[in-house]
């Protein structure tokens, strides 16, 4: 695992490799401090989703392919940081210019992170937000990676991720234009259920 795993710690003081063995060990015993943080509850979310995925790839990749390397776990656990660590916050519209309402990056990942796991042939990679949120009609621009199914449609696919990223984007920062770019970086192949 590289260093920055170590060294990187949220604002209630725990380490990605803090959470990290904690999904590893099943949540258990119930650590009360990382249930209860919001923070820690987003990171234990998308290391448990990281895990549920890579696992079903790993799965394939052991029969078909050569063993995963460490480095390709470190790459997603990079991913997963740079994402925690990036906590800038966006302002939501409100029609009483005295409240101040705010979404932080964090949120709008997971939770672009959460919608996406619904599709089944395409899985979100890396996913920057970009705009200048100071203006409430200024275009949001998404660019992302995905990874599609081996035999499915990659036009289809990536349809269905954009129209669910922009929709989740307006919906939750209320604005109105947004731009979704998406590359493909690699196809996977998953096994029947």
């Amino acid at each position: 695992m590289t260093d920055i795993a170590h060294t990187v710690r949220l604002d209630c003081g725990k380490t990605i490799e803090e959470l990290a063995d904690y999904v590893a060990e099943n949540r258990t015993p119930r650590d009360p401090d990382i249930e209860t943080c919001p923070e820690c509850a987003n990171v234990v979310e998308a290391l448990e989703r990281v895990s549920h995925l890579s696992q079903r790839l790993m799965e394939h990749e052991a029969r078909e392919l050569e063993p995963v390397t460490d480095s390709w776990i470190d790459q997603l656990l990079s991913g997963i940081e740079a994402e925690i660590v990036a906590g800038r916050t966006y302002p939501l519209p409100h029609p009483d210019p005295r409240v101040q309402i705010f979404v932080t990056e964090n949120a709008l990942l997971s939770h672009l992170r959460t919608v996406s796991d619904q599709l089944d042939d395409v899985i979100l990679g890396k996913c920057d937000i970009d705009g200048d949120f100071s203006k409430p009609n200024a275009p949001v621009i998404v660019n992302s990676t995905a990874s599609v199914a081996s035999g499915a449609n990659i036009h289809s696919a990536t349809e269905q991720l954009r129209r669910i990223i922009a929709s989740t984007v307006q919906k939750h920062t209320g604005h109105s234009e947004v731009i979704v770019n998406i590359t493909v970086t690699d196809i996977h192949v998953l096994r029947a259920p």
